[in-house]
């Protein structure tokens, strides 16, 4: 990554790796509320899903402390979190 897991730099790394990777990734962030939302669309399988939100749920809770809200398919990927 860049020398720090910090949410800045990890969700910089992540959506560079999803778009080298030409994987479509899309992120709206809900001023009201304060949500960052990021799409995740595949055409890999629904285990990549899995994995992906594996890592996902591990980096949020182990490293970056927070909490974060992930829904999956067979193409798809969603995950929410409060930016406070």
């Amino acid at each position: 990554m860049k020398g720090r897991i910090d949410l800045d730099s990890f969700l910089s790394w992540f959506e560079a790796r999803m778009k080298n990777s030409s994987i479509q990734v899309s992120h709206t962030f809900d001023n009201t509320n304060m949500v960052h939302t990021f799409v995740v669309k595949h055409d890999i399988c629904v285990n990549w899903s899995l994995y992906l939100k594996y890592i996902i749920e591990h980096i949020f809770h182990k490293d970056l402390e927070r909490k974060v809200e992930i829904s999956t398919s067979d193409t798809t990927l969603t995950f929410r979190f409060s930016q406070v």
